[in-house]
This record gives structure tokens, sequence and C-alpha cells, in this order.
């Protein structure tokens, strides 16, 4: 019963976090909103999601900011959890998870609106 209400909560949280990030205006592309910073590796302990289409100069790691939903508009390749489970919530309303101290790809051709640190 406890897991059941866990889910639900879980589950209404992120419905928020995406319906809060489908309100970004369409101007508003290749932007990360709410904590994190950019690097060229994934930190020790964080969350991260490697931008699909970077410059060689540029940094490629969004290294994500605590627990929670995080909006974001842009397109990524790879995940990395150090730690927490990762989510990525893409534009069509499917989404990715990476388990916690591993990494995966991620759908290149695919928007990412959302993603949600599991803590």
């Amino acid at each position: 019963m406890i897991n059941r209400f866990r889910k639900v909560l879980a589950s209404a949280a992120m419905g928020t976090a995406v319906i809060g990030t489908l309100a970004v205006p369409a101007q508003a592309a290749s932007t990360v909103e709410g904590g994190g910073f950019w690097d060229y590796v994934c930190h020790a302990g964080r969350a991260c999601i490697r931008l699909a289409h970077h410059g060689p100069s540029q940094p490629e790691w969004w290294n994500l900011d605590g627990c929670g939903g995080h909006r974001i508009r842009d397109y990524y390749d790879a995940a990395i959890a150090h730690g927490n489970a990762v989510r990525v919530i893409y534009w069509d309303d499917t989404w990715d998870e990476t388990a916690a101290w591993s990494s995966r790809l991620l759908d290149p051709n695919k928007t990412v609106l959302a993603a949600w640190v599991w803590c």
C-alpha cells in the first residue's frame, strides 16, 4: 500500500514537472532551467546528461543539481547516474531512465523536456 502511494505521488510530481515544462515558449530552444552547471565531465555524486550536438571546445555534460524535476529543452545522447537514478522525459511523453550507478544512451533525435533525479 505504501509503495503504491509512493508511486502515485512520484507520478503526480513528475506530471507537474512535465506540465510546467510544456509551458516553455517555443523560442526558448536550447535552454536548461534549474540547478546545474556545464562541464567537460560528469562529476562524482551527480546525475548528468550529455548534449547531443556540441562544438569541439564546448562543455558537453550538464551536471544536475539536487533531487526532483529539472526543466530542459534540447537534444541529449547519454546519461550517467552517479548515485541517484535519473529519468529524462521527451517531448512525446516517452522517457528513458538510468539506474543509479550506471549509464545509458539516450535518443539524440528527440527533444528532452525534463529530467527527474530520484533521491
